[in-house]
């Protein structure tokens, strides 16, 4: 896919089926089958951020990396269960993934674990291809979790065994806290804390998401994705390296829409972060 140049300069409309958007493509040497990105109209600024190829270090890692094939099953408690403490452990299974870290103390391949929108919980150690996981203080009701494997940078391994997502409830299940089981969600992935220098990683994953591409016009979904007042959407489950000013105290915004921009199920799928990049 092309890669489309991210300009607040330009006119920008939401681009599905039948709906046509104005941007500048970049040179070919910026980078081959990138995602598109489709831009909406926005006020006039002079900030200019753009798509990028990933650092040459992280296509040399994700090259060794994606010779794997990662798988993650949850062990205990079993998905849906009701706990009767708040204090509990989580076990995970674990196969094929060379979770590490280097001799300077550096994160190499982990696992994540999430619960809501809490912070993640990164996993660095395995024994018997397993993980538990002290969990403390899950308030009463229901609570959604997702875990996945994750490169040293923390972008989610797309591969679809090497992430699960279940419920677990607090004592009773609470209705109408979460989202269906077969409704789509939104797990926010970056950027996060281990995000350095002035390059943004934007990922995430997104559950029970409708197959689309397969044919012209059966978009069912967007994810949008706003920076201060600049708006871009993806149309895939897809990590993107952004470039422009430093990255620091700017609001980063995660949407999951409809092809028409309606937001679906905005309490779960709308989510915004404030970015903290340290440069190195």
């Amino acid at each position: 896919m092309k890669l489309i140049l991210l300009i607040a300069l330009l006119s920008f409309v939401f681009t599905s089926a039948g709906i046509q958007s104005q941007a500048l493509s970049l040179p070919e040497s910026a980078g081959d089958n990138r995602t598109n990105l489709n831009l909406e109209k926005q006020s006039i600024s002079p900030v200019i951020i753009k798509e990028v190829p990933p650092p040459v270090i992280v296509q040399q890692n994700r090259e060794k990396l994606d010779t794997y094939h990662p798988k993650i099953e949850l062990i205990s408690p079993t998905s849906d269960e009701i706990l009767n403490d708040q204090d509990w452990e989580l076990v995970l299974g674990l196969k094929n993934w060379p979770i590490s870290i280097d001799s300077d103390n550096q994160l190499g391949p982990h696992v994540v674990v999430q619960q809501d929108d809490f912070l993640p919980i990164r996993v660095t150690k395995v024994e018997g291809g397993q993980v538990t996981i002290p969990m403390q203080g899950l308030k009463p009701g229901s609570h959604r979790f997702s875990a996945y494997m994750a490169y040293p940078w923390g972008e989610a391994v797309k591969q679809p065994a090497a992430r699960i997502q279940w419920r677990l409830h607090s004592l009773k299940r609470t209705k109408g806290t979460q989202p269906e089981n077969d409704s789509p969600w939104l797990t926010s992935v970056s950027p996060s804390e281990i995000s350095t220098g002035d390059l943004l990683l934007i990922d995430a994953l997104i559950w029970n998401a409708p197959l689309q591409g397969l044919k012209e016009g059966d978009d069912k979904w967007r994810l949008k994705i706003s920076i201060d007042d600049q708006n871009f959407f993806l149309d895939r489950e897809e990590a993107i390296w952004i470039e422009g000013p430093p990255f620091e105290n700017k609001i980063l915004q995660l949407e999951l829409v409809n092809s028409e921009g309606v937001p679906m199920q905005p309490y779960f799928n709308n989510q915004i972060k404030l970015i903290k990049v340290k440069s190195e």
